[in-house]
């Protein structure tokens, strides 16, 4: 046998093993299909809630790190570097404990890294997990004068907050919210009779109960007296309850929006897909063309009248291919100013320095396990009770270390990458390696 042809045949074969081995490998993905997991961090930049408080701060805050690994401090030492650039009163020393074991004691070293956030005076936040998320918020707890005390209605059977295996559960959001400035309760207004005193905020997530005539009378005084409550309604959200947004100027579309582009991208059509409106107090650093909000089976708000003293926002908007729908499937009559799924309320306290806020969103689930980390549900939750309570500085878009991105495909688009791959590649790397062989022949001829 001739050396080329025993060339020839080593590389024909060698193409025909590996169109093999690929039409196998995609046969069997093919069969079994997986998720590949794209993380986008942005490992050069701080996120936009880091950078507005680090541009705001007024003391200086200091990071005391202890580690004696060297490939542990280059990377913190890397997140140090992005935060002193972006502010000026933001500055970090490195200790190795065993060379410095006075300052050890002095901080009470026991873990490698650790991370201390000190003021000039003298508060003191302990990070051990080493992330953007955990500095960001410890900076802005040392620095909060008081905690935000946080109670969420219960009794009319509301979301619960303390179920982590209900995917109904608020407990993902409590987390977060207590990650911040917030520490919360569940209050039944039933059982107590008031609202206490330390209340910086009530939040009502979606009651399918009706409230007895005494609690709508404490929630109205407590608003009326400069309260600050959000209100996460729903479709469901009780006809009786409605009456209390009645004297702002709005209420609530009887039904429920359907949103059709959950057929295009494979979700339920009573998930709504909504965008942010103009730009509001909630949706600071916001871009429109890049926030969407899951919005299960949501309730659309509508302007009534004008109500002196009173300034109402819109947050939130359906997109076009959403319409309200009656519990009978027949359709709801909608005003010039389209499906609006989100209101930010304030009005002044007479003779008072204080003021009324209010956030309505149309939907409660939302806010649940199931869907507050879809989206941009959580910073916009987490937004809304910034503004309610009134810390600017934690109106922006949150740092996320690690973004999983899971990378889906449609039917179609599974069955395209099937034929590519296992039909398209080989037949091109065959092809390929005879036009060469064709071409060697004709070159041979001449």
């Amino acid at each position: 046998m001739k050396k080329s042809t025993a060339y020839e045949i080593n590389a024909a074969l060698t193409v025909i093993i590996a169109a093999a081995i690929i039409v196998i490998a995609v046969m069997i993905a093919h069969q079994r299909p997986v998720k590949w997991d794209l993380t986008k961090n942005k490992a050069n930049t701080l996120s936009p809630q880091s950078k507005e408080i680090l541009k705001g701060l007024q003391s200086s805050i200091k990071a005391v790190v202890f580690t004696e690994n060297p490939s542990r401090r280059s990377n913190i030492e890397k997140l140090m570097k992005l935060y002193k650039n972006e502010g000026n009163k933001f500055s970090y020393v490195f200790y190795e404990p065993n060379k410095n074991p006075e300052k050890s004691e002095e901080y009470g070293v026991t873990l490698d890294p650790c991370l201390y956030l000190e003021t000039d005076a003298g508060k003191r936040e302990k990070i051990i997990e080493i992330t953007e998320e955990n500095i960001t918020n410890s900076i802005v707890k040392i620095l909060s004068s008081t905690e935000k005390k946080v109670y969420m209605l219960s009794g009319h059977g509301e979301l619960p907050i303390n179920d982590p295996e209900n995917i109904k559960s608020l407990d993902i959001l409590k987390t977060a919210m207590e990650k911040e400035i917030y520490s919360l309760d569940s209050l039944n207004l039933k059982q107590t009779g008031k609202i206490p005193e330390d209340a910086s905020l009530i939040i009502i997530a979606g009651p399918t109960i009706p409230f007895y005539p005494k609690e709508i009378q404490i929630l109205e005084k407590y608003m009326s007296e400069g309260g600050k409550t959000l209100w996460l309604t729903g479709s469901s959200f009780p006809e009786e309850t409605k009456k209390i947004f009645a004297k702002y100027g709005f209420s609530q579309y009887p039904g429920q929006i359907e949103d059709e582009t959950g057929k295009i991208i494979g979700e339920s059509t009573s998930i709504t897909l909504a965008l942010s409106a103009m730009p509001s107090s909630v949706t600071k650093g916001f871009d429109p063309t890049k926030t969407l909000y899951f919005m299960p089976l949501c309730g659309a708000l509508k302007f009534e009248k004008n109500v002196e003293g009173t300034t109402i926002e819109p947050v939130l908007n359906a997109n076009q291919n959403c319409s309200i729908k009656t519990k009978n499937g027949e359709p709801v009559d909608i005003d010039n100013l389209g499906i609006i799924t989100g209101i930010t309320i304030e009005r002044p306290v007479k003779d008072s320095e204080k003021t009324e806020k209010i956030v309505v969103l149309g939907s409660s689930l939302m806010a649940s396990g199931q869907y507050v980390n879809r989206g941009d549900n959580i910073n916009l939750l987490l937004n809304s009770a910034a503004w309610l309570v009134e810390e600017k500085n934690l109106i922006a878009i949150r740092p996320k270390d690690e973004i999983s991105a899971p990378l889906k495909m449609t039917p179609m688009e599974t069955n395209q990458f099937f034929f590519k791959t296992v039909i398209a590649m080989p037949i091109l790397i065959l092809g390929f390696w005879l036009s060469l062989r064709i071409a060697k022949k004709v070159a041979g001829k001449k």
